[in-house]
């Protein structure tokens, strides 16, 4: 949007009383040329002796100017009394109550009051107030021009949106105030909001600013007419994610009501969307309960899908009571091997041990050997010998082989010797394994942050692999020129 100049603006809002200072203000120049210049002009809000309730206490006596709320210590009265102070301005004495602003002490105390008198001088003039809070630059100019469209958006939706796409590349920048932005106005016009939130590009960006619009219409039981208005999206992906996001939503306030909603779906992929959310939804409240749902749906592929990931889910926020229920139903669902594929990453972190117990019991060799080394992984972090003991005692080669890679990795970014980190060879039973395990080795040890630390290891490696007699001649020279890539 092509924002007409600054002065101009202000002219226009500023009418009465124009003079030449309002051109230094214009140019950056607040502080105590407008206090002297213009004080006059703030009657309206002159201090006074007030008593007011301030959260659950009462503050008596409290001057009513920029000043002294600034010196009140809990941010939650700060606020409080700030914003009584700035129902009174106009946009006649904007400038002058900036001016009181910019004359306390730079903090960031004072850029949050700085920002909450833009987004009260947006919702008096939104274009001036953001035309003037361009003069600021930096992280803090962010904060006060997203402050000034956010108030804006008050009384010209339109407008302020198109000044804030102008703003952050149509949402691909991120902005602050954004998701305040969009919930405000979707308390006055939900469509509206859908409608503009759709003008984002980036995938991301856009699932950030309509999760405050699923927000702002479950605060006011308005789902099912958010639910109505996605079903009109024509864009497939777009519908999907911003139905995967509302019934997230609406599966914590009432899974019941949302199940019956996602189930009057007639188009199998909405459906698929719906149930996605809602069973996050359900999870965030009841983590099992949901989990145990989808198990015993797990013949769908859908629930299938989704049993991964709130087992993912869960694993990641659970506590060591919960790791215990959370892997019991893991071991009691029809698709285990599905299951802890995806979760054994997460599974590793939480209790490697109990991780490891549950893979031991599959039968799958390629799955126990991948599950294996992601645990190892994991534990390698945090107690290097113990993943090194476990390593060294598993009894078939073809398990123990996947993780010679992550061990090696993470032995070299605990400074282990290269001793130390070729013995892992020495576990292996045969001459294959231990020939696969050298080329593992070498694998961690060429990567390239850790290149020009493994010298001594990579001359180790080099000289043993030369060495090899029953080794696949193209393959040997692949990993030397891969130790030393600078030799012929």
């Amino acid at each position: 949007m092509k924002s007409p100049p600054l002065l101009v603006k202000l002219l226009v809002v500023c009418v009465i009383g124009v003079s030449a200072y309002t051109i230094g203000l214009i140019k950056g120049k607040a502080g105590i040329e407008a206090t002297q210049m213009m004080g006059t002009t703030e009657t309206s809000i002159s201090p006074e002796e007030t008593s007011v309730e301030v959260g659950q206490a009462t503050t008596s006596s409290v001057s009513l100017d920029p000043a002294s709320i600034f010196d009140l210590s809990k941010a939650s009265d700060r606020t409080y009394l700030f914003d009584q102070y700035l129902k009174e301005m106009t946009s006649l004495n904007a400038l002058a109550t900036l001016a009181r602003l910019e004359a306390l002490r730079p903090s960031q105390k004072r850029n949050q009051m700085v920002g909450q008198f833009f987004s009260r001088w947006g919702e008096l003039t939104g274009e001036a107030a953001l035309q003037y809070a361009m003069n600021y630059k930096g992280t803090d100019g962010f904060l006060f021009q997203g402050s000034a469209i956010e108030g804006w958006a008050d009384s010209q939706p339109v407008e302020a949106w198109s000044a804030l796409m102008s703003l952050s590349n149509n949402g691909s920048i991120f902005f602050p105030r954004i998701e305040a932005t969009i919930a405000r106005i979707s308390e006055k016009d939900l469509g509206l909001a859908v409608s503009l939130a759709r003008q984002i590009a980036e995938p991301y960006a856009q699932d950030d600013v309509f999760r405050p619009i699923v927000n702002s219409a479950a605060d006011r039981n308005q789902l099912p007419e958010l639910l109505a208005l996605v079903g009109e999206v024509t864009d497939a992906n777009q519908k999907g994610r911003f139905l995967e996001a509302l019934f997230r939503d609406w599966g914590q306030v009432d899974n019941e009501q949302s199940l019956f909603a996602a189930n009057q779906m007639a188009d199998e992929a909405m459906v698929a969307s719906a149930m996605k959310g809602l069973m996050k939804g359900w999870a965030a409240n009841d983590a099992k309960g949901a989990l145990e749902y989808a198990i015993q749906n797990a013949s769908d592929p859908l629930f299938g899908e989704i049993s991964v990931s709130l087992a993912n889910s869960w694993a990641q926020n659970a506590n060591a009571t919960e790791i215990e229920s959370l892997i019991g139903l893991i071991e009691t669902a029809e698709n285990k091997n599905q299951i802890l594929n995806g979760v054994i990453i997460s599974l590793g972190r939480a209790d490697p041990e109990k991780a490891l117990q549950v893979v031991e019991k599959l039968d799958d060799v390629p799955t126990k050997a991948r599950n294996t080394a992601m645990v190892l992984f994991s534990m390698a972090r945090t107690d290097y010998d113990a993943a090194e003991s476990y390593f060294r005692a598993i009894p078939d080669d073809e398990v123990r082989s996947g993780s010679v890679f992550n061990l090696a990795s993470n032995a070299i970014k605990l400074g282990k010797t290269a001793a130390e980190t070729l013995s892992l060879v020495d576990a292996f039973q045969n001459e294959k394994s231990r020939n696969s395990a050298l080329s593992g080795i070498t694998f961690a040890a060429t990567q390239g942050d850790v290149f020009h630390e493994t010298e001594e290891l990579r001359d180790e490696l080099y000289s043993r692999i030369e060495s090899l007699e029953n080794y696949n001649e193209k393959a040997k020279a692949n990993l030397l020129k891969r130790l030393k890539p600078d030799t012929p």
